[in-house]
């Protein structure tokens, strides 16, 4: 009896929790999760900075990426989105760099950080290296 309760809780957990979906590199089994990166700019005593003139540029098509589904949190300051799953198009599937770049804007400082962050066939975006946060010198 426990043998089967467990087997049908497994299967009612794992069949709302995943999706198929036909795409231009098969049929893929993906979750429903909507993945997310961002990075979180620091002052020189790390304290959040709201950054002016944010910027992601792809460095292998030179293009700006902007996210269409993320929005800044607001409530983390400093925090920005980098990437999120409306950007899987844009991304390859083993990775882009991803020049990241913000202005303080009371020193006018320019910080700018390199992320590889793989999309393209893969279900969600994911975060190959880069920093967690950006911290300004000045």
């Amino acid at each position: 009896m426990y043998k089967i309760l467990s087997v049908l809780a497994l299967i009612i957990i794992c069949s709302g929790c995943t999706k198929n979906q036909k795409t231009a590199c098969g049929t893929q089994t993906c979750t429903d999760v909507f993945a997310s990166l961002g990075v979180i700019f620091k002052d020189k005593v790390h304290k959040g900075v709201n950054v002016a003139d944010f910027s992601v540029i792809n460095t292998r098509t030179g293009q700006k990426l902007t996210n269409v589904v993320s929005a800044t949190a607001d409530f983390v300051p400093g925090y920005r989105v980098v990437a999120d799953d409306s950007n899987l198009i844009d991304l390859s599937t083993d990775g882009d760099d991803l020049k990241v770049s913000g202005t303080n804007p009371t020193t006018h400082e320019i910080q700018t950080a390199t992320f590889k962050v793989a999309g393209g066939c893969n279900c969600h975006i994911a975060k190959k290296s880069g920093p967690d946060s950006i911290v300004f010198k000045q």
